[in-house]
This record gives structure tokens, sequence and C-alpha cells, in this order.
């Protein structure tokens, strides 16, 4: 059974309220290109979403899968798996989507969710606690 964190794009009311008064903004940019993610930018987009402090913790589970990340992805999207377990939802949180970050706590790699399967990332990705 390994353990993984799920960090999402959280929008907070503030930094709505900045993206929405300014969209040409740095920040406005990074969170919407985060969505059209390609392999060529993904590790530049993910590095500027943590700096702009857009992405929360929102859940840690356990899965017992040789696919854990199919099980995740079909888990958070709403369908019933039987390899997930002991899940604490942090804060309330969306469905899984391109640009949320799957981590496993024991090894410390982590994924990001692409339009079309999922991109190993080659960085370290610290957990940080949904506030």
């Amino acid at each position: 059974m390994a353990t993984f964190t799920i960090h999402q794009r959280k929008l907070g009311k503030e930094k709505s309220i900045q993206i929405n008064a300014d969209s040409s903004s740095d920040m406005a940019n990074t969170y919407f290109r985060m969505g059209l993610a390609r392999r060529d930018n993904v590790e530049e987009l993910v590095a500027a979403t943590f700096d702009h402090d857009i992405y929360r913790m929102t859940t840690c589970l356990q899965v017992v899968s040789d696919h854990a990340l199919t099980v995740i992805f079909e888990h958070m999207n709403g369908y019933t798996c039987d390899d997930v377990h002991n899940e604490i939802q942090l804060m309330p949180r969306p469905s899984m989507s391109v640009g949320d970050i799957v981590t496993n706590t024991q090894c410390g790699t982590s994924w990001v969710c692409m339009p079309c399967g999922w991109h190993e990332l080659g960085m370290q990705i610290e957990t940080k606690l949904a506030a």
C-alpha cells in the first residue's frame, strides 16, 4: 500500500480578485496556461504555479494497485475504486484535471496530470497543508 498526496490549483477569494482585476498578469497567465500544459513547458508551469502560491494539497489517500495513477484519477473523478483506502480530504476538492499533481510520499516521485496521460516531474514537491 502506497500513500499519495494530491495538489490542485485552488484560488482563494483574494487570488480570484487579483486574476479578475488583471487577467494579463503573470499569475493569471500561469494559472490559465497550467490548464493547457504541454510536455515541453509543464515543468516551468508547475514551478511558476507554486511560486504564485496557487497549489494546495487537497487530499491524502492510500492505494493498493500496480496502476496507482489510473486508480487515483478514476477515484478523484467520482468512480468507485476498491483499491483506495484511508482518504483524507483536507479541503473541498474538484475532480482531477490537467495540472493536478500526485506525489508518492514513500519515494517522493511526483506526476502531473496532462491532457493525455501523466508527466513525471523532475522536481521535489514540498507538501503544503491546505489553509
